[in-house]
Order: structure tokens, then C-alpha cells, then sequence
């Protein structure tokens, strides 16, 4: 019984490792939206280019001060 609660706990560390190694990812995916986005990549490009962890909604919303303007705001600025 000792060596299936050694293994459990083993496994249980690999989990977190990962789980903290993909929120470090997520943080530095989230930190290079707004430069990419100021350059003209639109939200769904982008979307579709991190595979979905962040939805084009999401990356929206994160990165409207900084969007190239488009369509009738570009022509208005």
C-alpha cells in the first residue's frame, strides 16, 4: 500500500508541474496580445493561431486599446 500512495503522490506532482508550467504559458500568451495586436492581427486570427486558450471574445476585450482601427473607425480617424 506504501508504494501505490508513493505513486499516486508522484503523479499527483507531475500534474501540478504541468498544470503551473500551462499557466506560465497562458500568462506570457496573455502578456504578447496586445503587441500583436497593435500591429494589426485581428482577434479570430489570433484565436485561431494560440489553438483557442484564449477565445477571440476574450482577446478582444483585453486588447481594444490598443487595436488597429478598422473598418468605419478607421475611416472616421
Amino acid at each position: 500500500m506504501e508504494n501505490d500512495l508513493k505513486e499516486l503522490a508522484a503523479l499527483a506532482d507531475d500534474v501540478l508541474s504541468h498544470e503551473a508550467a500551462a499557466e506560465e504559458a497562458r500568462a506570457a500568451i496573455r502578456a504578447r496580445l496586445p503587441e500583436v495586436r497593435a500591429k494589426g492581427v485581428g482577434p479570430a486570427k489570433l484565436e485561431r493561431t494560440i489553438k483557442s486558450v484564449y477565445v477571440r471574445d476574450t482577446i478582444s476585450r483585453w486588447t481594444k486599446s490598443v487595436a488597429v482601427p478598422r473598418g468605419k473607425r478607421a475611416a472616421a480617424s
